[in-house]
């Protein structure tokens, strides 16, 4: 038993030091450098005296990525290039008719467009998805 405490004991000074190497690359440098030093008591000893575990916010705010790691891309509206939504509203005045399921297997077949699954194999677009595209051709005047 005192044995398995003691290796426990050495296991969370590893995590401890891993978890603590971790903060120091994701914390930003000190305010000031006359400001006081902050007491914290180290992860290890929280767990192995008290028997607690380390609040989940801390170990989740040692991991999140900064602004700098992540910066969102600008998204085009579904990301379909302008020239394919044109190609969509042009063959949508020939055949109006068509329900949306009928008008994406057209476009598949006709090779205007394809949705890709992530298999790799390819189809006829999702239906909400080519409603939006439609939505997004009459608003810019297309259809």
């Amino acid at each position: 038993m005192a044995a398995s405490i003691a290796e426990l004991r050495v296991q969370v000074q590893d995590l401890t030091a891993r978890l603590d190497a971790l903060a120091a690359i994701g914390q930003p440098p000190a305010a000031s450098e006359h400001a006081p030093p902050t007491e914290r008591q180290p992860v290890a000893d929280m767990a192995v005296d008290t028997g607690a575990r380390p609040p989940v916010a801390a170990v989740a705010a040692t991991s999140a990525p900064t602004a700098q790691q992540h910066r969102p891309r600008p998204q085009r509206p579904h990301g379909l290039p302008p020239e394919t939504l044109a190609r969509i509203a042009e063959e949508r005045t020939h055949c109006e008719g068509l329900s949306l399921r009928e008008f994406a297997q057209r476009l598949h077949t006709k090779g205007i467009h394809s949705s890709t699954a992530k298999d790799g194999s390819q189809g006829p677009v999702n239906q909400g998805t080519l409603a939006k595209w439609l939505k997004q051709a009459r608003e810019e005047g297309l259809l």
